[in-house]
């Protein structure tokens, strides 16, 4: 957590790196990725990083959770950057 400007993610990723069994999770990655693949989010995410918008809960939660529980069933810790933005997302984590 911090203001913007102070280096959250290479924060985020010097943690993961220095500690052993850590994954680092980015939810702007874990978007772009949506796009790139051509998913069944991606129109919903093209078109709210066109407008400048937060991306709806509903799509950030599910992408966020499939980290987590790939990163858990592994056995590893995880840092999320970018992870919660909204009210919604603070109540499911």
């Amino acid at each position: 957590m911090g203001p913007p400007g102070c280096a959250r993610r290479e924060i985020a990723v010097t943690i993961a790196e220095f500690q052993a069994r850590w994954v680092y999770i980015s939810v702007g990655d874990l978007l772009r990725a949506q796009i790139e693949e051509g998913t069944q989010y991606s129109d919903r995410i093209d078109k709210s990083f066109a407008a400048f918008t937060y991306v709806d809960d509903d799509i950030v939660i599910e992408l966020v959770k499939r980290a987590i529980d790939d990163a858990e069933h592994d056995k590893n810790s995880w840092i999320v950057e970018g992870f919660p933005r909204t009210l919604a997302q603070v109540m499911v984590l």
